[in-house]
């Protein structure tokens, strides 16, 4: 209970007797009986807490109420023009704490509430939860008061967040309705910038770790520590093309880099040796430097099965190759430009390499089941015009291909029978899984070198295509 306790019995004649319901905390039972009401002295709006946790009036120093700590009880008390309040729980004696605590809170809502009616005049609604979220964040980082300076900061907030999103603002637009100097809001915006250049510092160039892994590889010898020096910055810009990210340690994909160099120029694997003293060159650990290194010769790996010569790379035997494929791949793909004939080839082989295997196989496997469609769509046509016959699973045919009857596998027969059965392509591309497998059709040479030899007349003019380009 919140009981009145005045001085003097003859001053109740100037205590207001409005009474005010009480509001629970959000989350918590109140426990309050129906009867608990707030006394508010009428001559001062705002309170304060004494030394025996009562509510004082800061003017004529009037009791307003008591709150009693009671168990499994929580209590707000509210001042006459809803204010600031206090929340008093069991064994908590901290109430001028609590006091300054809502104090706070309530000048935040006060200054939101403000904030919100800015940005609906300047036609900033739409953003405001942006604009909110970067104002106290910055004010929190600066630790700036409310005021005046706030305000700067709020316009300053705008500016920039106008300048992101690409709105027509201007700066004394911003000005003339927050009612404050252009100056001000400009030395708003240098303390932002400050803050975060402080907190988001812009990563080292990678590029000056480089003398520092080839003189730990090559530390008496100037010209090979030159030729590890080319072929490590020709990695790097490599990587950097590739979407391969640096990470919280810029300085591995240089060590990595320069292992890679040392394997290209000397072809042969590098010893553990090579791998302590790089890493101990650039102050990182080996388990990071293989990690990265691992990262850098699978996108390589995947990058190289794209091109002729380089199917058959291996981890395991790719130093063997590496020369070559930094000569043929890495710089001609880094430094030279693409030519209109070569752009689309070069696209293509881009997405192989951001895009996972397992995405691109069945990628492949979804455009290969499409051809698929396309060609018993064909044939179902066919069918309906009389011109075809051997359409379906239960098709009359004999087991002679002709130049007009191309050989069928059990997938066409299946993906004919399922357009004949009112199946849409889209329904069919989705059960994929459940169709027989794509397998490649016998040629006229027959038998299992067929395969082999279309695929040798394959890459043999892949190689031939490419050279031409």
């Amino acid at each position: 209970m919140l009981i009145a306790k005045p001085h003097d019995r003859g001053d109740l004649q100037s205590l207001s007797c409005a009474v005010d319901a009480l509001v629970p905390m959000q989350g918590e039972g109140s426990g309050l009986p129906p009867a608990a009401q707030t006394l508010t002295c009428c001559s001062a709006p705002h309170a304060d807490v004494d030394d025996q946790e009562n509510l004082v009036c800061t003017n004529c120093g009037h009791v307003i109420s008591q709150v009693p700590l009671v168990q499994n009880d929580s209590v707000q008390a509210f001042t006459k023009d809803g204010i600031e309040g206090i929340t008093v729980r069991k064994g908590q004696s901290h109430a001028l704490r609590q006091l300054e605590h809502y104090k706070k809170n309530s000048k935040e809502l006060d200054f939101e509430k403000a904030l919100q009616n800015y940005l609906h005049e300047l036609k900033l609604s739409a953003y405001a939860e942006r604009i909110s979220t970067l104002f106290w964040s910055m004010k929190n980082r600066l630790g700036i008061r409310f005021g005046m300076a706030s305000l700067s900061l709020l316009g300053a907030c705008i500016c920039v967040a106008s300048r992101d999103l690409q709105l027509p603002m201007t700066l004394n637009t911003v000005a003339h309705v927050l009612d404050v100097s252009n100056a001000s809001i400009g030395a708003s915006i240098k303390k932002m910038k400050a803050v975060n250049e402080f907190h988001s510092p812009a990563l080292p160039n990678i590029e000056i770790y480089v003398p520092k892994v080839c003189e730990a590889m090559a530390p008496n010898n100037s010209e090979l520590a030159k030729g590890y020096r080319d072929d490590t910055l020709s990695l790097l810009r490599f990587a950097k093309c590739s979407g391969l990210e640096q990470g919280r340690i810029p300085a591995s994909t240089v060590a990595a880099a320069g292992c890679l160099a040392y394997e290209a120029v000397l072809r042969r694997k590098a010893p553990p040796s090579v791998y302590q003293s790089v890493a101990t060159s650039v102050d990182i650990s080996e388990k990071t430097l293989h990690r990265r290194y691992r990262e850098l010769v699978e996108l390589l790996i995947k990058c190289g099965k794209s091109f002729p010569f380089f199917e058959d790379l291996r981890m395991e035997t790719l130093h063997r190759s590496l020369r070559d494929l930094i000569s043929h791949v890495v710089l001609k793909e880094t430094y030279e430009r693409p030519s209109p004939s070569r752009e689309s080839v070069i696209s293509s082989k881009l997405n192989e390499i951001m895009n996972p295997p397992s995405f691109c196989e069945s990628l492949h496997k979804r455009t290969d089941l499409q051809q698929h469609i396309d060609q018993a769509k064909v044939r179902v046509c066919r069918l309906f015009a009389g011109e075809e016959e051997d359409v379906g699973e239960n098709g009359d045919s004999d087991d002679s291909p002709t130049e007009d009857t191309p050989d069928k596998n059990d997938l066409d027969k299946k993906i004919e029978q399922l357009l004949l059965d009112g199946y849409t392509e889209s329904q069919i591309l989705d059960m994929h899984n459940k169709l027989p497998k794509i397998t490649p059709h016998q040629g006229n040479l027959g038998g299992g070198d067929d395969c082999s030899l279309t695929t040798r007349r394959n890459k043999k003019r892949r190689i031939a295509v490419y050279l031409s380009s």
